[in-house]
């Protein structure tokens, strides 16, 4: 996290591999990401904003992807991108990473929203 200006950097993950797409939660108390942890594939996390709290709610076993998070305006829905491979297609799920709703449709094999 840094100031507007590029001051003041602060480092909220310390992880050898991927951490990425940051977005706050609406209300500033949260930001949800993508990351590479124990899996060769992106879960989505979540943690509080000075870094601590860091909670996977996401757990796809295999080649799935779970990327690119974000809110809804209202702080009740989470957005990612899913899929297998390079399949991917929009999805909306609880904030606990349950109740999963397709947005669109998954793709034939090779095609990505």
């Amino acid at each position: 996290m840094m100031n507007n200006d590029g001051t003041n950097l602060v480092q909220l993950t310390n992880n050898n591999v991927h951490d990425g797409f940051p977005n706050f939660s609406p209300d500033g108390n949260k930001i949800i990401f993508e990351a590479w942890d124990d899996s060769n594939y992106p879960e989505v996390f979540t943690m509080n904003i000075d870094g601590s709290g860091r909670t996977q709610i996401t757990n796809v076993p295999g080649a799935y992807w779970q990327s690119a998070p974000c809110y809804n305006p209202s702080g009740t829905k989470i957005y990612f991108s899913a899929g297998f491979n390079a399949d991917n297609h929009y999805v909306m799920m609880d904030l606990d990473g349950t109740n999963w709703v397709n947005i669109t449709e998954p793709n034939t094999f090779g095609y990505a929203e």
